[in-house]
């Protein structure tokens, strides 16, 4: 099944960026995100009544988002 936006991409090339700008935003918004996560990492604090293992939940979220969008930590 094809969505409307490829089936105007006429390369592969063009399919494929249509595809990462929908799924992973512009350069502008995956700089964003990155800098928000950069912020949320360095102010990582146990909160108050947080297990252990919340804390590393929440740690592990914010540290593979970074991955993903190529922030080495």
């Amino acid at each position: 099944m094809t969505s409307f936006h490829t089936t105007r991409c006429k390369s592969a090339k063009e399919i494929w960026n249509m595809l990462e700008v929908t799924h992973e935003g512009t350069t502008d918004v995956r700089r964003a995100r990155k800098h928000t996560l950069v912020s949320k990492y360095e102010a990582l604090r146990m909160k108050n009544g947080e297990t252990i293992s919340e804390l590393q939940t929440r740690f592990t979220h914010i540290v593979n988002h970074l991955l993903g969008l190529g922030k080495k930590i």
